[in-house]
Formats: C-alpha cells, sequence, structure tokens
C-alpha cells in the first residue's frame, strides 16, 4: 500500500483537529455477523439507521437503510384527535447507554406530562440472527379512571434496501401471531437472500413503493390498510401494533430486522419475572445480584444486592451486600427532608443477554418523578460493579432534589472490618489485612460522608438527619454512606449521580454516567473513547476492498476503506463526545 503525500499532509495535521464524534453507536451480534448502527440523540434515539450482514459481498451487505418509530397518543374519550407522529417529535432524550450488542434509551414525552417511553434493542447471532428492539410506554403519573389515562398506538416503519438493489425487489407478507413478517429480497436472488421485518403480535402491515410508505405515515395516518405492494421495486413498509392504555402497567411492542427465521417472542422487552438476577464482567471475576421486578420485591428493581470477586474462594469473595438509595424531593427550609427510598414503583428493568448489563426505571413517590437506574460490570483489577441512578422530574415544577447512599460491606468474608474515607472513596479492608482485599466505594461525587458501626448511617437517614462527615476508627463491622449535594431539577432534564464497589482504583468510565453515550462512536476502532493514532494504524492497515472478516473500517459503507474513510476518521480526532 503506497500513500501519497496529499495523505501523509492529513495525518501530520490531524494532531490537531478536535471534532466531536458522529451521534451513532455500533452495535455487532456476538459472532460478528450482524452489524447495526443506532441513534443515540433526540427523540429519534433508539432507531435504526443501517444494517448489514457482514458474510455477504460488500456491495451486497446492506438491507435495511432505517427505520421510523411512529405513535399516536392521548385519552380514550379524545384519542380520535390525535395523528400519528414520529416519536422524535413528540418525545426527547434523557439517557441513552449502550455496549457492544445491546442498547438502552429512555425518551419523556414533551406534550404529555408523565409519559415515558423505553427502547431496548439486541444484536442476534446467526443465520436467523439481526436486531431485536423492543418499545415500553409507561406513565409516571397513572390515573385509576381509564377515561383519563393515556392511550398510545405504534407504528414502526422500515426502509428495506435488500442485497444492495434499490429497484429490483420482490415483497410479501406472511400473516400469523406472534411470528408475522414482511419479507423482501432481490428479485431473482436466491432464498438465502430473503430478509425479514418481523413483528409479534402486529395489528396491521402495509407496503408502498419508493419513500410513500414513509410520506402516508408523516401525514398522520391513523391505521394501515393491510396491503403489500407487490415488486419487483423499491419498497418500504410499516407494520401497526393495537391501542393501549397505559397506568400502572406499561405496554410493550416488539419487531425485528434481520435473516430469514429471525423470531420475535411475544414475551421479548418483558420485565423479568424472577427476584434476582446475577449480572458477570466480561472476564467472569465479577458478579453482581440486582433485585429485578417481581411483585413481592419491584420497588427495588435495579438495586444493588451483593458483588462479589470470584478471583477469592467464598467466603473471602464477599465484597459488599445491598445498597439502598434515598432521595429527597424540595429539601428546604428548617424542617428535616422527608427521606424516601427510591423504590416507589418498578416500571420496568431490561437484562442484557450477555448478563453484563441491567436497566430498569422506576416511578418515585413524588407526583411526575422517575428514576433510570444503570447497572455495568466492570472487568479485572480495577473492577467491580458500576450503578448510575438518572433522576428526572416530568412536572416542570423545579424540584430541589437530593440524593443519599447507603452500604453494608463484607470484604473477605469477614463481618468486622476497618474502614476510612480518603479523598473521593470510602475504603474497607479485613482486619487482618492479605492481598488484594482492600475494596472500594467510590461516588461519582461527595457532599457529605460518614462510616460508622452497622445501623448509625442507616438511623442517620431514615432520621432526616444527615451524615456527620466521620469516619469510625478501629474494627467494627461497619457501614458507610455518601450523601450528594442538592441540585434543582430541569424539566426532563436528567440529574446523574452513581457509584462504584470493587477493588482499589476502579473508575467510572467516561462515557458511562452522561445523560447520552457516544461509545463507541465512529472512528474509535479500539474502543478506548479516543480517535488517536491507533484507530488510524487499523485504517491504514485495511486499505483497500472491505473483508467481513476485517475491523469495520468502511466507514461509509461503500465497500471499500479508502480516502473518504480515513476522512471520517481525521475529522473524528480526539476525545469521544
Amino acid at each position: 500500500m503506497r500513500l501519497d503525500t496529499t495523505i501523509l499532509a492529513a495525518i501530520a495535521a490531524a494532531t490537531f483537529i478536535a471534532v466531536p464524534c458522529l451521534a451513532d453507536v455500533t452495535l455487532t451480534s456476538s459472532d460478528g455477523r450482524w452489524v447495526a448502527t443506532i441513534e443515540d440523540t433526540g427523540g429519534a434515539a433508539g432507531q435504526c439507521n443501517g444494517m448489514k450482514d457482514t458474510t455477504l459481498a460488500a456491495n451486497l451487505q446492506s438491507f435495511v437503510a432505517n427505520t421510523r418509530h411512529y405513535v399516536r397518543m392521548g385519552s380514550p374519550i379524545v384519542f380520535s384527535q390525535y395523528t400519528t407522529q414520529r416519536v422524535e417529535n413528540l418525545f426527547s432524550l434523557v439517557r441513552f447507554v449502550a455496549d457492544e450488542q445491546t442498547f438502552t434509551a429512555v425518551l419523556v414525552s414533551n406534550d404529555f406530562a408523565g409519559t415515558v417511553l423505553m427502547i431496548n434493542g439486541e444484536m442476534v447471532a446467526g443465520a436467523q440472527g439481526g436486531l431485536r428492539v423492543a418499545l415500553t410506554f409507561m406513565d409516571t403519573t397513572p390515573s385509576a379512571t381509564p377515561l383519563l389515562q393515556t392511550g398510545v398506538q405504534t407504528f414502526v416503519y422500515a426502509n428495506m434496501n435488500v442485497d444492495g438493489d434499490m429497484l429490483g425487489n420482490v415483497c410479501g407478507w406472511v400473516g400469523g401471531s406472534p411470528n408475522g413478517h414482511f419479507w423482501q429480497k432481490r428479485n431473482g436472488s436466491p432464498a438465502a437472500s430473503e430478509r425479514w421485518f418481523v413483528g409479534a403480535n402486529v395489528q396491521g402491515i402495509q407496503a408502498m413503493s419508493d419513500s410513500f410508505m414513509q410520506e402516508y405515515l408523516d401525514n398522520g395516518a391513523t391505521a394501515l390498510s393491510n396491503q403489500v405492494f407487490m415488486g419487483p421495486g423499491d419498497v418500504n413498509t410499516a407494520i401497526e401494533f393495537g391501542p393501549k392504555n397505559i397506568n400502572e402497567s406499561s405496554q410493550t411492542v416488539r419487531y425485528g430486522l434481520g435473516n430469514v427465521n429471525l423470531f420475535v417472542a411475544p414475551t421479548f422487552g418483558d420485565k423479568p419475572d424472577f427476584p434476582v438476577a446475577a449480572l458477570f464482567s466480561e472476564d467472569m471475576r465479577w458478579r453482581a445480584d440486582v433485585y429485578t421486578s417481581q411483585a413481592s420485591v419491584s420497588e427495588l428493581s435495579g438495586q444493588l444486592q451483593a458483588v462479589t470477586d470470584q478471583a477469592f474462594r467464598s467466603p473471602a469473595n464477599k465484597v459488599c451486600d445491598t445498597v439502598w438509595q434515598f432521595y429527597a424531593a424540595d429539601p428546604q427550609g428548617t424542617a428535616a427532608p422527608n427521606y424516601m427510598s427510591v423504590n416507589a414503583s418498578a416500571m420496568h428493568m431490561w437484562i442484557t443477554p450477555n448478563s453484563r448489563r441491567a436497566s430498569s426505571i422506576l416511578r418515585l413517590a413524588t407526583p411526575g418523578m422517575f428514576a433510570v437506574v444503570d447497572n455495568l460490570m466492570l472487568d479485572g483489577e480495577s473492577g467491580g460493579f458500576a450503578c448510575c441512578t438518572s433522576f428526572v422530574d416530568t412536572s416542570g415544577s423545579g424540584k430541589v432534589l437530593r440524593t443519599w447512599l447507603q452500604g453494608d460491606p463484607d470484604v473477605a468474608g469477614f463481618m468486622q472490618n476497618e474502614a476510612g474515607f480518603e479523598g473521593d472513596h470510602v475504603w474497607v479492608s479485613a482486619p487482618q489485612d492479605v492481598t488484594g482485599n482492600v475494596r472500594w466505594f467510590r461516588p461519582t461525587s461527595v457532599d457529605s460522608y460518614q462510616v460508622s458501626p452497622l445501623g448509625a448511617v442507616w438511623t442517620n437517614i431514615l432520621n432526616n438527619v444527615g451524615l456527620t462527615n466521620t469516619a469510625a476508627a478501629g474494627v467494627y463491622d461497619v457501614e458507610w454512606g455518601t450523601g450528594f449535594a442538592p441540585h434543582t431539577l430541569s424539566h426532563n432534564v436528567p440529574y446523574v449521580s452513581g457509584f462504584l464497589v470493587g477493588n482499589p482504583n476502579i473508575s467510572m468510565p467516561a462515557w458511562f454516567c452522561q445523560p447520552t453515550a457516544t461509545n463507541p462512536c465512529i472512528g474509535d476502532l479500539t474502543g478506548d473513547g479516543n480517535v488517536d493514532g491507533a484507530d488510524l494504524s487499523i485504517v491504514l492497515g485495511a486499505w483497500g476492498p472491505w473483508q467481513p472478516t476485517a475491523p469495520d473500517t468502511d466507514f461509509n459503507d461503500d465497500g471499500m476503506t479508502d480516502g473518504a474513510d480515513l476522512s471520517i476518521v481525521l475529522g473524528a480526532w480526539g476525545a469521544c463526545n
């Protein structure tokens, strides 16, 4: 491979470029076959912007150009007055997190106070793989009166581009629940090129040529006509789900994009029906148990029950017991604030298939407020458990929020621990110290703290006294607590607090505790949060026709790694934002 002087000059100039990364996240199935690009900003967060099957020749890989989510909303008594609109016109993004194979987006309605939309997606490996997505609507201010509840009806549009051929496609509809699907393939191509747009419990289906299907929905269509335009031609389609009220429960709709026989179960995206789920770090060293949403413990959904370090034998592997979260809304004046556990009601919880992530949405006791709890496992000697909680006020009342955490450590199997506070973390170790048994609790910020014999921290928080900025000396069965500074909530803007439990020097990934995440971002091939020389070397090493087994250096999807892709890397140079 020979580079001309223009490219060399561009590389030399790249040191001075600091342009934010583009706002997309790339997901890849575990076998590397399926690659999807997901929007991570604005009300469009969670939509698929592109997808390909890397086992095909480069010019035949793309079969889904994009998706769009549409919804009708209103109370049953006036539902007929509301037309269909794109989700991005009705909702704003308050939280987005993603890893290599899954994503979770949380959005709030701009027009219907209290209405929350949670979008979850996962990549599916294999010949019957692709992308599965669940959209769950919830209400943080539910009404017991059906006519006052918010009704929703969902439509999903897909612009399909089978095998790279926009004008030679044939298609059809195969009905039946739960795996009714719209199929499409290139005219005259073998069955292996057939692609599916599948929905669980679909109520209606419609396809049109060119972009008329999207125009039809953009013009406010309220129902699909159960008609399919038969190709060949550039064919777009949409599926419709039935209307449903949201109150104490939620409504989930499900669809998938992928190869023939991709299946979307009627329960995909549902809340778990078991009380505790185990999350593991990728290297399997760290295990965390979190409460899920079974009725008996629904108020604890997403809360940490225990962390263990599996590099040690039991009981020395125990790191920490349950961490409780508390909050106070409007803690003003001289009267003691009313602290409440973050446990009002679990609306939904999502656990990723690779068991490294769990996200939940909790409706809080303060009307119009909810919390998004995101859990993440970290690898290695500096690993452990990370949690970020985003508090959101949909009422726009300017509430002042204060949050507290309380936990009970049990280091290396000892019930009598010594502990202290150093800088930004609480450390705990066994009385008879052994290498590696020092554990840290590290909050994302500290306003106050307390390390005390068992019960004192809990009592202080429950009695609305607060924490005393002390650390117990000596050997005790200790617990710790930390408080965050008061924060005035802006309307539909998340306030994020978080903590980590694990080994010394555990640190929160910079992208994880942010309201939105762009990690990985375009150009960041190493996944280190930066576009730099390491990524540039990968691009230059893959110069020429892109191969399915190579790193995904073909950023513009033209089948080549060339100057156009190099320009994208240079334009994204620096830290991912």
